[in-house]
């Protein structure tokens, strides 16, 4: 969950709605607070159980809030909560019985049948009998008990809670949520004894629908529910919450309700629904346990500016505001700048993508029978064999590598990520001037170096914990522009391929695209953080370590394709590293991996194409854990462990030096008039 973050979860009875809600904050830091809005019933044994599962489901690790003494008790829990806490607000619909009662709404009697007269047929009257009966039966838009959609008696029923929820205001609820410990009090259900029509008429006047979105009542009570749904959706923004999720009842999707409770409570309910989702960064419909994300104000094709801080802004500039009073409440931030996170989706492959072939594994079998000669009296390239080997087939080498290319991306990530990390320029430029290990080994061995030249933004990619990185159209460019680079390099015959990246934040976002895509923890992928003093720095370890967890807590309900983790957690320089490794595996061309950054690359690449993963070979995993985890991940045997922490693409370019002795010995066994190599 992202901070300063409001959602609001919808859905029908049984639907599901309070256990996503409850999974959005299983994780939050800080203190949790769970605002219950309805009321025990121990003349009901069944909804005691309801009661006791639901508490036995979320645990101890909540404080519970009980908001079922009238209205005023939820709006004064939203702007109690502590600064930084996370609320979840169980449900809404019990608070708006608690608002028809407060109104003195509670007379439920329904229309009673015209008396018959003599040109009333039989039938007529038998139907208006069984009418008038049916409505004594249970409510399922109230909880009241009764078949009446609308109406029925003291008897309670779940009416639209998930399984282990209970109502909210006692016999008479329609929320389905827990209660906070409380009294068996009625509430505004029909067929109670707890109050009178306020107008002194024997029913309450007809509901009717405004433009504002509130309900009037025509009697005493109209002030209550005309302002309370602006007044909710004040308080919500304003609320010092980090992370606030109200649940609340879909009652919409039936038919109107028979009784005059049960319009009010319908109309009621749908307007506080529509107030809060006006205030709300993200509204989720729960059907049958699967979540549907809303698009805001109906627009289905609404993207994502990757780099909006709007909903933040917005929610931030709310809550400076005062909670609005009932005369005068406080504005609503227009839903037009909090726009819902659209996933960027799977990507779209061309024919060479789809074509895309492991390399000729007879060719690499016939390498390694080759290389057994010579193991005479000994053990021959021991170690070596399998890489040599992969080397001469792949790349159907005559000898040692000619022309290899170092190509290096450099991104600087804001937020968490960045701590204890250099920020990418100074790399690149000690790389130009040549006196970056990198560049000094590329020298040894005969590499040309590339600074692959990123879309605009590289400078300072968003914190992936609070916003998507990327749009889907940026991560296209930056992957169709590494693609190209190893389309380039396999046109001016480079026969290896070393990618490198660099700048602030690269391994932790690595790590948690890594994390997302194979469902490791985060932590785990990270390894220790040693600065340039060569001094461990464990409290920059724990900030990435945070950072990365609380962005993956951000996207845990949304895809996992490659695109939409690039845009959503990545960064253009591991699209560009993908596009690299795609690429390459499209024109034949062998990549040496040694890092973070590209391993992460090779899992998203694989998403793509499966087969692209095998155009690479990790020689050492240079102990880091991510590096590791991909290797024994796609069944990579490392063969060497020399544990060098130089940076990005030295152990790589050191694992050439030592395979290019034994390339040019190999290349003396090379049979005349061999077959090239076929990768099909």
């Amino acid at each position: 969950m992202t901070t300063e973050q409001r959602v609001l979860v919808l859905g029908g009875i049984s639907s599901g709605k309070s256990s996503l809600a409850e999974r959005m904050l299983a994780d939050a830091s800080g203190e949790r607070r769970y605002l219950a809005t309805g009321r025990e019933n121990p003349d009901d044994p069944d909804w005691q159980r309801r009661i006791a599962a639901h508490r036995e489901r979320r645990g101890d690790a909540w404080q519970t809030v009980d908001c079922s003494t009238g209205p005023d008790a939820l709006i004064e829990a939203l702007a109690d909560a502590p600064a930084g806490a996370a609320v979840l607000v169980d449900d809404l619909g019990g608070w708006a019985g608690l608002l028809l009662e407060a109104a003195g709404i509670v007379d439920d009697a329904p229309a009673k049948p015209k008396r018959a007269t003599k040109r009333t047929s039989a039938a007529t009257r038998k139907r208006s009998t069984a009418t008038a009966r049916a409505t004594t039966d249970a409510d399922p838009a109230t909880g009241t008990g009764g078949a009446d959609p609308a109406s029925g008696t003291d008897k309670a029923v779940p009416a639209t809670g998930d399984d282990d929820a209970v109502p909210a205001t006692g016999t008479g609820s329609a929320s389905g949520t827990e209660p906070a410990t409380g009294t068996g009090t009625a509430g505004p259900g029909p067929g109670s004894d707890a109050a009178a029509p306020a107008t002194g008429s024997d029913a309450p006047a007809e509901p009717v629908a405004t433009g504002t979105g509130a309900v009037e009542t025509g009697a005493a009570g109209t002030t209550v529910l005309a302002d309370a749904p602006a007044r909710l959706a004040a308080a919500v923004a304003a609320s010092p919450a980090a992370t606030l999720v109200l649940v609340s009842p879909e009652v919409g999707l039936t038919v109107v309700p028979a009784s005059r409770t049960g319009r009010h409570f319908a109309d009621l309910l749908g307007a506080i629904n529509r107030a809060v989702a006006d205030v709300s960064d993200r509204v989720a419909l729960v059907v049958a346990g699967r979540t549907l994300w809303l698009p805001a104000d109906g627009d289905a094709a609404a993207a994502v500016p990757a780099t909006s801080a709007a909903p933040a802004a917005a929610a931030a500039k709310a809550r400076t505001e005062p909670v609005g009073s009932a005369s005068t409440p406080a504005a609503a931030p227009d839903s037009a700048d909090m726009p819902e996170p659209v996933d960027a989706g799977p990507a779209e492959l061309d024919d060479d993508i789809i074509g895309i072939r492991p390399p000729d594994r007879i060719a690499i079998n016939a390498a390694e029978e080759r290389l057994t000669a010579l193991a005479t009296g000994g053990a021959g390239l021991g170690a070596l064999t399998e890489p040599v080997a992969w080397a001469l087939g792949a790349g159907d080498l005559a000898g040692e590598w000619d022309s290899i290319r170092v190509v290096v991306v450099g991104a600087d990530h804001d937020g968490g990520a960045r701590a204890g990390d250099p920020p990418a320029q100074r790399t690149i430029d000690r790389v130009r001037a040549g006196t970056a290990p990198l560049a000094r080994l590329a020298d040894r061995v005969g590499a040309a170096v590339t600074v692959a030249d990123l879309p605009a933004g590289a400078e300072a990619v968003p914190a992936m914990e609070t916003t998507d990185v990327l749009t889907a159209e940026q991560v296209d460019a930056a992957f169709e522009l590494g693609r190209s680079l190893a389309e380039r390099a396999a046109d001016e015959g480079v026969q290896l391929l070393v990618p490198a990246a660099c700048g602030a934040g690269v391994q932790t976002v690595s790590a948690a695209v890594l994390a997302a895509a194979t469902g490791n923890e985060p932590a785990s992928l990270l390894g220790r953080v040693v600065g340039e003093s060569g001094r461990v720095d464990d409290a920059a370890w724990i900030e990435r370590s945070v950072a990365a967890r609380d962005a993956l807590h951000r996207v845990r309900l949304r895809s996992r394709d490659s695109r939409s983790l690039l845009a959503m957690l990545g960064g253009p320089d591991l699209a560009a590293l993908t596009g690299l490794i795609i690429g390459a595996a499209v024109r034949h061309v062998p990549v040496v991996v040694d890092n973070p950054a590209a391993a992460t690359a090779m899992v998203l690449a694989r998403d793509i194409a499966p087969s692209s993963p095998w155009w690479c070979l990790i020689p050492d995993h240079g102990r880091s854990p991510a590096v590791r985890t991909v290797a024994d991940l796609l069944g990579f045997d490392t063969v060497l462990d020399l544990g060098l922490g130089l940076g990005d693409g030295c152990t790589a370019l050191t694992a050439v030096g030592v395979l290019q002795p034994a390339l040019a010995l190999a290349a003396t066994l090379r049979e005349p008039g061999a077959a090239e190599a076929v990768h099909a």
